[in-house]
């Protein structure tokens, strides 16, 4: 089982006397993630930076929503099915597991022409309000 931690809003950090700082600066602490198999000490400083950046803290899958530890998160994303990936030629969006039947190349194609049209249509029309408002200067 993960643990999620919540951590408290914002803070006003009062470092309190200085003796109580230096203290605080030679302490090694464990991290929050420990119970997720995190075995890392590290000093007051940089523990929250540390918990931030943890590989054991719990992440979600953005396509399944499963709840995992960071490092995992990675290869999960690559196999879910359930992950959206755009096309980076025509920019269509679909679910891994649909992409190659729904994605095909005839399908890329035809979308990447649909949208050269568009733009072509928009430029043309753009061309042609210039065209009246020169004819309407001169």
């Amino acid at each position: 089982m993960l643990y999620q931690y919540i951590r408290c809003g914002e803070f006003i950090e009062h470092l309190g006397p200085r003796f109580v700082a230096n203290h605080l600066v030679k302490l090694q602490i464990s991290c929050i993630y420990q119970s997720n198999g995190c075995e890392e000490l590290v000093s007051y400083e940089v523990l929250e930076k540390h918990e931030t950046h943890c590989d054991y803290r719990p992440q979600e899958c953005s396509g399944c929503k499963l709840q995992m530890l960071k490092k995992d998160l990675n290869e999960q994303e690559t196999h879910c099915p359930m992950v959206e990936s755009t096309c980076p030629n025509c920019k269509i969006v679909c679910k891994q597991f649909d992409a190659t039947a729904l994605h095909t190349d005839l399908i890329c194609a035809r979308e990447q022409l649909r949208q050269l049209q568009e733009k072509v249509q928009l430029l043309d029309e753009k061309n042609k309000e210039n065209l009246q408002e020169h004819k309407r200067t001169f």
